[in-house]
């Protein structure tokens, strides 16, 4: 949603001053960290992205990996708080995501 008022900014009547992502559900092509240890839950994930999102690219589609989109600096709002569970298995991604986010 960020990313489409970002995008889309003179079309949207509101301004974003933030976004809240709550244990968010981000995904990839290659395992990185702890997803690489879990690959029962690792294709549970993709198979459920996949069935969900029909026509998607796969794993490395922007919409389940941002990362992967070029241009994460046109987010249409200027802070982000992400919630991530210690325990989340797909941590390890929504940690990389707001490195990325935050050298932008």
């Amino acid at each position: 949603m960020a990313m489409r008022v970002g995008l889309e900014s003179d079309q949207f009547p509101i301004k974003l001053s933030g976004v809240f992502l709550n244990c968010p559900y981000f995904l990839g092509k290659i395992p990185i960290g702890n997803e690489a240890e879990d690959e029962k839950m690792k294709n549970i994930y993709q198979r459920l992205w996949l069935h969900m999102y029909t026509n998607s690219e796969g794993l490395d589609d922007p919409l389940v990996n941002p990362a992967m989109y070029p241009r994460l600096s046109i987010l249409g709002c200027k802070r982000m708080l992400i919630f991530v569970a210690e325990l989340d298995s797909l941590r390890d991604r929504i940690l990389l995501l707001s490195e990325i986010i935050v050298t932008e």
